[in-house]
């Protein structure tokens, strides 16, 4: 239990890094392709087929989590030799300062769009959350064992990597944060819709293609709310913007598995099913997918970049004009000594 509860500690704050490690190190160009590698839980996946392979009887035990103690030492290692920023900030925008936490969070409260991209980050997340915790008992009621719910949810979480990989690859290749963010919702919407309407027994097949699109499509929106969301935020530091965003959604899921639990049907058929569960998780679908639609908020940080690469083609483009030029002659000569000072003036307007 003492380490359920230091793991749960350190958890939101690998989390709350993954917009400030990206825009730290990395230009816009790569930023939400750096965010998606943090954000992917691929240690998850690995636990998820290593352990059940190494660990037969509980004398095993011991050993796999001195197998788990092992890898989180190593990567602990390599973090005290990482330096905390990179030698040169990847935009100018990085260096800008910043509003203090207090300021950042009058900001954010006056913020109507960031407000949008807490609460579709909030239940999008906070259902996988909870569908993902209870989802044995979910099924189970069909007919399902905990084997085959096992194997579903570990396809399922593989499936929500590389959903999230392709959504930080498209993001940095289109930039297109408002189209992304419209487009995902209702995918989430119908497959959460089917497990509704489709649940039942001896479709094993089913579940695990609902689950595989569900898991893709959730992963997906993530990266796309949280640098939305930091977009939309800026000048407030991403540290504090994707701290709401990632705290706000456990909290979601933690209010929305306890309110599937109180749902659960014990006098219905079969006995202890969950349809009422899956129709509020459709319900909450729905109306993310209605305050994606409404969003409309400014891509401010993205804004920021553009100005100010727009304000270093201008000056270069002033200072090249004001630089003299080696005229030649129109008698078909030249002076020496104009020439040596022209040469002269360039030299120092290169410099």
């Amino acid at each position: 239990m003492t380490g359920q509860i230091i793991g749960s500690v350190a958890a939101p704050m690998a989390l709350n890094i993954m917009s400030l490690f990206a825009s730290t190190w990395f230009t816009e160009s790569l930023r939400a392709t750096a965010g998606m590698f943090v954000a992917s839980n691929y240690g998850a996946i690995l636990v998820m087929f290593m352990v059940p392979n190494i660990t037969k009887t509980a004398h095993d035990i011991p050993m796999t989590l001195s197998i788990v103690g092992i890898i989180a030492l190593s990567a602990f290692v390599c973090l005290l030799f990482m330096p905390t920023k990179p030698p040169h900030a990847p935009s100018h925008v990085t260096n800008q300062p910043r509003p203090s936490f207090r300021r950042g969070l009058v900001l954010l409260s006056k913020n109507y769009s960031f407000w949008i991209i807490f609460l579709i980050q909030g239940i999008n997340v906070g259902i996988s959350i909870a569908f993902g915790t209870i989802f044995t008992q979910v099924i189970s009621p069909y007919g399902y064992t905990d084997a085959q719910a096992g194997q579903i949810n570990a396809i399922g979480f593989f499936a929500g990597t590389l959903g999230c990989a392709a959504a930080g690859a498209v993001l940095d290749l289109t930039k297109q944060h408002r189209l992304l963010l419209k487009a995902t919702p209702p995918l989430i919407f119908f497959s959460n819709l089917g497990f509704y309407l489709l649940m039942k027994s001896d479709s094993f097949l089913m579940v695990l293609y609902l689950t595989v699109m569900n898991q893709t499509f959730v992963s997906f929106l993530v990266p796309v709310a949280m640098e939305t969301g930091c977009e939309t935020a800026y000048p407030v530091s991403e540290a504090t913007s994707s701290s709401f965003l990632w705290q706000g959604a456990q909290t979601f899921g933690f209010i929305i598995m306890a309110v599937m639990d109180c749902l659960r049907d014990p006098q219905g058929a079969p006995h202890n099913n969950m349809q009422r569960a899956l129709l509020l998780l459709t319900i909450l679908t729905g109306f993310m997918m209605v305050l994606a639609f409404s969003f409309n908020g400014r891509m401010c940080r993205s804004e920021a970049i553009e100005q100010e690469k727009a304000q270093v083609e201008k000056e270069a483009f002033e200072k090249q004009a004001t630089c003299p030029h080696n005229k030649s002659g129109k008698d078909g000569g030249s002076d020496n000594d104009d020439d040596k000072n022209n040469d002269k003036e360039s030299v120092i307007c290169r410099s």
